[in-house]
């Protein structure tokens, strides 16, 4: 798999995310959920530094149930990304709202990568406030 994202053509088209996939989202009512098993991935290069979300398999992952994926590659294979950038995915996440949604929910099993994972993230601003009353 080889993946390289253009830096101005990412900005005018406003791409979030790269991989494989670019999101692997499961059903609003979680029992249909994004399922991937069983896959291997030989990874030459991906890069997207003007990509929020940068994964093999997907950009980002919300909900599903993902297992026994390799990432494979050799010396000089690289995840190259801006902020969110893993060997799998970007970001992965699911939710639970006991009201209107109460099973949307992303498991994660038996995954192996042997390709490095270069990530940028650019803070302009941060600011931290606590308050423990």
């Amino acid at each position: 798999l080889k993946i390289v994202a253009e830096n101005e053509k990412v900005q005018a088209e406003g791409i979030e995310e790269i991989g494989l996939f670019k999101v692997l989202k499961g059903e609003e009512d979680g029992l249909r959920g994004a399922n991937v098993r069983n896959l291997n991935l030989d990874i030459d290069t991906i890069s997207a530094t003007a990509v929020k979300y940068v994964g093999a398999l997907a950009g980002r992952i919300e909900g599903g149930d993902i297992e026994n994926i390799q990432i494979l590659g050799d010396d000089e294979s690289i995840i190259n990304g801006f902020n969110a950038t893993g060997g799998l995915t970007g970001k992965i996440s699911g939710r639970y709202d006991k009201e209107n949604n109460p099973r949307v929910y992303t498991i994660v099993t038996n995954i192996k990568s042997s390709v490095s994972v270069k990530s940028f993230c650019r803070l302009t601003k941060f600011s931290f406030a606590f308050n423990s009353g």
